[in-house]
């Protein structure tokens, strides 16, 4: 179980499970590291916030379920290359009472589903300190990729679009 609380005031509460089968392979160049799991997470937030005096507070639930495959060879000369891959869904739901449509409080409630593709790439290097322990840095690439999901809010239509590269 895990919460964030951030401010303003946005407390996020939820809880996520992997599972996963993998194994490991000697072969010519060092190892090979390797595997499979599902993952799902089921969590909830609420928030407030105050814009130009006037106070929002909203709502939502959120899960999303999906599979992933990673690998890792580990060389023989300590040089570690790592990658994986993800896939799955993302169901998001929204509640507000407080946004202002033609200057009165009215309820805004919309759900989203998205599928969500993920993979990484990283290289590495095991520095050994001694016979039991050793340091490896390493560098990753991530890209996530939400989709995308189309929504209609008093009439007005909405696109919502999210793609991540990061470091």
């Amino acid at each position: 179980m895990w919460e964030i609380n951030t401010v303003p005031n946005t407390n996020v509460k939820g809880v996520s499970l992997l599972a996963g089968v993998g194994g490991t392979d000697n072969n010519s160049t060092g190892q090979l590291s390797f595997g499979g799991y599902a993952e799902i997470a089921l969590g909830s937030y609420d928030s407030e916030h105050t814009f130009k005096q006037q106070k929002i507070a909203t709502e939502g639930n959120t899960k999303h379920y999906g599979v992933g495959a990673a690998l890792q060879q580990n060389f023989d000369n300590n040089v570690i290359i790592k990658g994986g891959v993800r896939i799955g869904n993302s169901i998001t739901d929204y509640a507000s009472k407080d946004i202002l449509y033609d200057s009165k409080p009215t309820t805004i409630k919309f759900k989203t589903k998205r599928r969500y593709t993920s993979a990484y790439a990283g290289v590495g290097y095991d520095v050994k300190v001694n016979d039991t322990m050793s340091i490896t840095p390493y560098a990753n690439v991530h890209y996530t990729n939400y989709g995308k999901a189309d929504v209609t809010i008093k009439g007005q239509q909405f696109k919502l679009d999210l793609a991540c590269l990061g470091a």
